[in-house]
């Protein structure tokens, strides 16, 4: 699935929570991939920066807040300074 379908099923509000999540974690993939890191770690990243844990039962507003992070994610990945001051 592309970064564009899994980013639109995330944001579908008429989807179960678990679905969006599972759809936002594609999305953590996609920058994982990106990258060339584990998708463990962009999630860890999400979690550390805006505080929202795609594991962990996330809310709509949650789910919508980390996708809008993972988009920027996309195109620039903190650095080592910019992560620890977002935590």
């Amino acid at each position: 699935m592309s970064w564009s379908a899994s980013k639109r099923d995330a944001l579908k509000r008429e989807e179960p929570l678990p679905h969006r999540a599972s759809h936002a974690r594609s999305c953590a993939l996609r920058v994982a991939e990106k990258w060339g890191v584990k998708r463990e770690v962009v999630l860890d990243c999400v979690h550390r920066m805006c505080g929202v844990d795609l594991h962990d039962s996330p809310t709509s507003d949650g789910i919508e807040t980390a996708v809008e992070l993972l988009d920027k994610l996309r195109f620039e990945w903190p650095t080592m300074s910019s992560h620890n001051e977002a935590t």
